[in-house]
């Protein structure tokens, strides 16, 4: 299976603007048996890049916030915002969801997804949710199935979402013990958001290889 992955928006010291996307992305891959394609953020038309290499899905990677309109001025000017990263993935996932291809959207990826869907963002406390590790529960097997319903993730956001802000086309697959939306599914597309990082494991965890094995079996 031939996957696109989007990738984060960095400047370098010298000015340039440059795609950046985690190596260990690529191991992730190699442990689903899929085979990724980095997709570049200055394309006038993604959606031709995405059929020229024949691609069957997408992730949606890390990095970089989402633009939320609805956020305070003061908030928005401190954001690491990135258009035209907001502009391929949109049109991605339009395409996606108009034929039926698989999305997964993973920490930064699982945001846009949600606000893609008239959803909303909270602000998180960063001594809870930056380079933490904390315990979620799996609350629906119905989409996916999860045999250990508790189990610990990473956390690398500012910015999540709850049951309020939730898409209303999303249903809801984990939470913290907050109540914070830690995983979610779109009702009738095959759309999946996760808030942690599978990726940033050295070792890959049961669970994560379990989820994302079914989520991209069943798509």
């Amino acid at each position: 299976m031939v996957i696109g992955i989007t990738q984060r928006v960095v400047v370098n010291q010298f000015g340039e603007v440059q795609d950046a996307l985690d190596q260990r992305w690529f191991a992730l891959a190699r442990a689903l048996k899929i085979t990724l394609v980095p997709i570049p953020n200055a394309l006038k038309n993604p959606v031709a890049y995405l059929k020229q290499f024949s691609l069957e899905g997408v992730i949606f990677s890390g990095g970089n916030d989402v633009i939320v309109k609805s956020l305070a001025p003061e908030v928005q000017q401190k954001l690491n915002t990135a258009p035209e990263r907001d502009r391929t993935e949109g049109a991605l996932l339009q395409y996606a969801l108009e034929n039926t291809l698989p999305v997964l959207g993973v920490c930064r990826g699982a945001q846009f997804i949600n606000v893609f869907f008239d959803g909303g963002l909270i602000a998180l406390k960063a001594e809870e949710h930056v380079a933490r590790e904390h315990n979620v529960y799996w609350v629906n097997n119905e989409f996916i199935a999860v045999d250990e319903p508790l189990f610990s993730v990473n956390s690398y956001h500012n910015f999540g979402v709850d049951y309020q802000t939730l898409a209303k086309s999303c249903l809801v697959l984990a939470t913290t013990e907050n109540k914070e939306v830690e995983a979610f599914h779109h009702k009738t597309a095959p759309i999946l958001g996760l808030l942690w990082h599978p990726e940033r494991y050295t070792q890959l965890t049961p669970h994560d290889l379990s989820i994302l094995s079914q989520f991209f079996k069943r798509s």
